[in-house]
């Protein structure tokens, strides 16, 4: 069973659903997840899957086209201790710029500092079985379905050669 097992509607976990690209896009969200312990490395992983709407920019002739559903993995990897890694800290950054993006959420507009790990797993709606660590059957992360938000890919390579995918959410605007 998946991390979207009880969704029938698109495929995820990157096999049909392509990662982000380098572009300027108006994306409606599908849905999202947290999984506290991912099967491949059992570290934590963040999942958000949307659709391409419009591409209000093209970085690099990269865009993907309007239609493309696309999944979005932010991995908080920790190390032995439970502390956040290097590539942990960076992820859980991404995760709470986002969050703090979704409209009507408790965290919208809120500063970065105020959005705390527990608040991003009540944003993915996690809550919790008596035994804290199997989340409730029948959610499938759809309560974001059809929200609307703009988001900056930018892709690049780090000094050391590394390559990476920043992620930009922005709310929209409502005038």
């Amino acid at each position: 069973m998946g991390i979207f097992s009880q969704s029938k509607d698109i495929q995820v976990q990157g096999t049909r659903n392509p990662y982000p690209r380098s572009g300027f896009y108006l994306v409606e969200l599908n849905r999202h997840a947290f999984n506290p312990s991912s099967r491949k490395d059992k570290q934590p992983l963040a999942i958000v899957e949307y659709k391409i709407l419009e591409v209000l920019e093209d970085f690099a002739g990269t865009a993907q086209p309007p239609g493309t559903h696309v999944s979005w993995f932010s991995k908080l990897e920790v190390d032995r201790t439970g502390g956040l890694t290097d590539l942990g800290k960076v992820n859980m950054a991404r995760l709470k710029s986002y969050v703090r993006e979704l409209p009507g959420g408790e965290n919208a507009g809120a500063n970065e500092d105020d959005v705390t790990p527990e608040a991003i797993a009540t944003a993915f709606g996690q809550d919790m079985n008596d035994d804290s660590e199997t989340a409730i059957e029948g959610w499938d992360g759809t309560e974001v379905s059809g929200l609307q938000l703009t988001l900056r890919v930018v892709e690049g390579t780090s000094d050391r050669g590394a390559r990476y995918t920043n992620m930009y959410f922005k709310a929209l605007d409502n005038e």
